[in-house]
């Protein structure tokens, strides 16, 4: 799963970029003008564009030289981590790009490359699951949906993040605490050195190409965002284990991607 690929004279923050680039076409993530709002959905959709999603993100760890010198167990615990949280991060991104959420008062959200659905009007269909499995699932998944289009997409509309802030909180959660609590002293060595290379790659970006000196608002915003998903994130599983306890649907696909 693991390829290193060297980005030679890219800095830090610019070899995530690139990095989120390379995932972004691997997803279909550029071409936003083919998008369709669909009312009908087939839920193994949504499963496949996981799936995608599990098999091409690792090439954002990959552009980090440093990562790829890092031990298969450190590699293996950054990426069970990482996976879900980028997922959100990203998906939140691109579909910013689609629409508006201010500007409707419809809660849309992606379910791949070309599909769109309004959370408030959709059923999800699968010809090996009842109807009634299919629904009641989606009631408990429901407010989740909800709390992403309140507490992530609408912060991330107002803030408009810049591709490097979005790399910056990339790097933020390969490198989060949870992550550098269970990795070796190897690991968090490199950690700290990439993330201070980061943070003084951002101040620069700040001080010299946007002109803004007091800064600290939008780290502070980017604190927070990281932590709503994450929050969003323990949302999923609970819905995950509550579906399976009510032995309603096997939902554990969309935990952690």
């Amino acid at each position: 799963m693991f390829f290193y690929k060297s980005r030679k004279y890219g800095t830090c923050l610019q070899t995530i970029m690139d990095g989120i680039d390379n995932l972004n076409n691997d997803l279909g993530f550029n071409k936003p003008n083919s998008i369709s709002i669909m009312k009908k959905i087939e839920l193994r959709k949504y499963i496949e564009h996981c799936q995608k999603f599990i098999v091409s993100s690792p090439n954002i760890l990959m552009n980090l030289e440093e990562f790829s010198s890092l031990s298969k167990n450190d590699k293996g615990i950054i990426f069970s981590l990482f996976r879900g949280n980028a997922f959100i991060l990203l998906i939140a991104d691109y579909t910013l790009k689609l629409y508006d959420p201010f500007s409707t008062p419809k809660p849309l959200l992606i379910i791949d490359s070309s599909t769109m659905f309004n959370v408030d009007d959709i059923e999800f269909i699968e010809p090996d699951i009842s109807q009634k499995a299919s629904n009641e699932a989606y009631n408990l998944y429901k407010p989740s949906l909800i709390f992403a289009c309140e507490h992530v997409l609408k912060p991330m509309k107002i803030l408009n993040f810049e591709k490097i802030e979005i790399a910056y909180m990339i790097l933020q959660i390969i490198f989060s605490n949870v992550v550098l609590e269970k990795t070796s002293k190897e690991c968090r060595r490199v950690a700290d050195c990439l993330l201070k290379i980061a943070n003084n790659e951002l101040h620069n970006y700040y001080i010299f190409n946007k002109k803004i000196t007091n800064y600290a608002y939008r780290l502070s915003e980017m604190t927070k965002l990281l932590y709503t998903i994450k929050e969003y994130c323990e949302r999923e599983k609970e819905v995950v284990l509550l579906a399976k306890w009510l032995n309603i649907l096997d939902l554990s696909f969309i935990s952690g991607v």
